[in-house]
């Protein structure tokens, strides 16, 4: 204790101790009072805990900072902002927004977005707006905490957006090289999905016009690279997501027969065995079309998307019905079930949802609502995406 410059002080108070135990004690602790008696040891007691001074001592207590209430994210083609019951608690303004990089750090700390300048970012708790240089870097994905990776080239590139004074810090893993295609642009890399510090990567192959079929790629956090294989369908992948317990990811891919035609896919893969396999049909194998404007894991493992199919006059359309619309279904044992809740919804807390709704049948444009207790309230008219915390 001398050594790391600590002193013991040790006082002993002594209720009708025997006198024979009296001299032990005594030489034991540093300060021995005896008492026989009640009322000497409240004396005694009194005036080793009792302060000498009768004013009252103030305390100051530093309080850990209160948790945020929940919220959820959403993009518009000018704006990044976040929603709290019904109301924009925090916004900035975007350029050329990309909706499927709309994310939340792993830890919920931070909303991110890539745009023609950069990641836009906002800090939940705070609402601090922020913008991060990554050259041309065409998406960004959560990599545990409040780290978020994209691709700088063919390098995988991570910043900690809670750490003022980080840099981006560039991996070790360097990807396969960029194909060219016939008319010698190069097909870039694409990091698609993010979970604890492995990246899902896809590298174009440049034989379909639609972007697919592409080989996928997942990088470990050491570096390490593994080849997934080839994706099904010849449309580049445009939905990803690890599940929770990092043994699987799915992905969403699609065959293009036409400008209407075109069927999504929803597949899984098994990433100890590389196995991939495709999801059943959710609605009528012999519609023209399906879309997944989402697909996401719950914490226990359930996996979710939203989905709609139609039917086309032909191959280049126009759509003559639509025979589901979208709404949210859910992946069980034996297939895909319909839930209650209609059009495109992400819950956030139970009572509190995120909902995009459609004007009209025919309108591609979504209005954006958050629903408390069952009631809507309108926070945009030209949404484009939205996320909840993982």
């Amino acid at each position: 204790m001398a050594a790391a410059g600590l002193d013991l002080d040790i006082r002993v108070v002594g209720f009708q101790v025997p006198q024979d135990r009296k001299e032990a004690l005594a030489k034991f602790a540093s300060d021995t009072t005896f008492a026989d008696s009640a009322d000497d040891l409240k004396v005694v007691l009194d005036r080793l805990v009792v302060p000498n001074s009768p004013d009252a001592a103030s305390l100051s207590v530093k309080a850990a900072p209160a948790e945020p209430e929940p919220s959820y994210a959403f993009l518009t083609t000018t704006r990044l902002g976040v929603v709290r019951g019904t109301k924009v608690v925090a916004e900035t303004a975007v350029d050329s927004a990309d909706p499927r990089s709309l994310g939340y750090t792993a830890d919920g700390h931070f909303v991110f977005a890539v745009t023609s300048t950069g990641i836009t970012t906002i800090d939940v708790r705070t609402g601090a707006t922020g913008s991060v240089p990554c050259g041309s870097c065409r998406n960004a994905v959560t990599a545990g905490g409040s780290v978020i990776s994209w691709l700088a080239g063919n390098v995988v590139t991570t910043l900690d957006l809670a750490d003022q004074n980080a840099r981006p810090v560039s991996g070790t893993t360097v990807l396969p090289d960029r194909k060219v295609d016939e008319a010698g642009l190069v097909l870039p890399l694409r990091i698609l999905a993010g979970e604890d510090g492995t990246s899902l990567v896809a590298a174009p192959d440049g034989v379909s016009a639609y972007g697919g079929p592409e080989n996928l790629y997942l990088v470990r956090p050491g570096g390490q690279v593994v080849p997934l294989g080839a994706v099904q369908g010849n449309v580049a992948v445009y939905r990803a997501a690890f599940s929770p317990d990092g043994r699987s990811l799915v992905y969403v891919t699609a065959g293009h027969a036409g400008a209407c035609q075109e069927r999504s896919s929803v597949v899984l893969i098994n990433l100890a065995t590389g196995a991939q396999s495709e999801t059943p049909v959710a609605g009528d194998p012999n519609d023209d079309g399906s879309g997944v404007a989402a697909v996401w894991y719950d914490k226990d493992g359930t996996l979710n998307m939203i989905y709609s199919s139609w039917l086309c006059a032909s191959s280049g359309g126009p759509r003559t019905s639509v025979t589901i619309p979208e709404s949210h279904w859910q992946l069980g044992n034996t297939g895909w079930t319909r839930r209650d809740d209609p059009g495109y919804t992400r819950q956030v807390v139970p009572g509190f949802r995120a909902a995009l709704v459609h004007p009209a049948p025919d309108d591609p444009t979504w209005q954006l609502f958050s629903e408390v207790g069952g009631t809507r309230t309108e926070i945009s008219d030209d949404a484009v995406a939205v996320a909840v915390p993982n």
